[in-house]
């Protein structure tokens, strides 16, 4: 699990918290984080702390590593790309991705300099990095992701696809009667946040990632159609 995975997840919480209004549920876990400092390993919590090294967002390799480069090359593709895309499918964008990561990289001068510091670098450390990139297939964005794949057309789609289930979500959970099925939209709201917000530094549209977003949609559907098969019911 990476670290904009933890924020994902802790910014679902916030939504728990303000949306039940309950304060006990927002310090227990404030209080289960702070615990988590004191049992899980160092290398654990120095990974933790980099979320909050700011100033080092996009300096540090530690932090962001190659994500930056490939945000740069997926600005490039979708520049050069910008109506249609290049196509779907992982090899296009890896093919792709590999093209504008040299270009850029002989631009910067920062680049430059790195690329200067791998020569030096032993043979089988070479082999990894190239092996690594190679392996890359999306652009650690689910927006660039969808917009360099598919142009600006398949974003809006995007866009306005999520957009009404986020609304279908909303809506669903602040006007159901209560209960289990209340507590259930909440979770579903809190899973598409949580998702939505881990997708600005990596891909959730692939397996098993994109197999979880669907089945939580399904399932938010489901509850959608029964509670309005329900009102039916009623009124007839």
């Amino acid at each position: 699990m990476n670290r904009t995975s933890w924020v994902a997840i802790f910014i679902a919480m916030i939504f728990i918290g303000f949306a039940t209004q309950k304060k006990l549920l927002m310090a227990v876990f404030i209080g289960v984080c702070g615990l988590l400092i004191f049992i899980l390993p160092s290398k654990f919590i120095t990974h933790a702390t980099t979320i909050t090294q700011v100033n080092k967002l996009f300096t540090s390799k530690k932090i962001l590593g190659e994500r930056l480069l490939c945000w740069k090359a997926s600005i490039a593709i979708i520049q050069d790309h910008p109506l249609l895309g290049i196509g779907p499918g992982k090899r296009n964008f890896r093919d792709a991705y590999q093209r504008y990561r040299e270009k850029i990289k002989t631009k910067e001068p920062s680049q430059k300099k790195a690329v200067s510091v791998k020569r030096t670098e032993t043979q089988d450390k070479k082999k990894t990095v190239t092996k690594g990139i190679e392996k890359l297939s999306h652009a650690h964005n689910i927006f660039l992701h969808i917009w360099a794949e598919t142009g600006i057309i398949g974003l809006l789609s995007f866009l306005w696809l999520f957009a009404t289930v986020f609304y279908a979500a909303i809506k669903s959970w602040r006007f159901s009667s209560g209960g289990h099925e209340k507590m259930l939209l909440l979770g579903i709201t809190a899973s598409l946040i949580a998702i939505f917000s881990h997708g600005f530094t990596d891909s959730f549209w692939k397996k098993p990632d994109a197999l979880f977003l669907w089945y939580v949609i399904g399932l938010l559907f489901v509850i959608v159609r029964n509670a309005k098969g329900t009102v039916t019911k009623i009124y007839l």
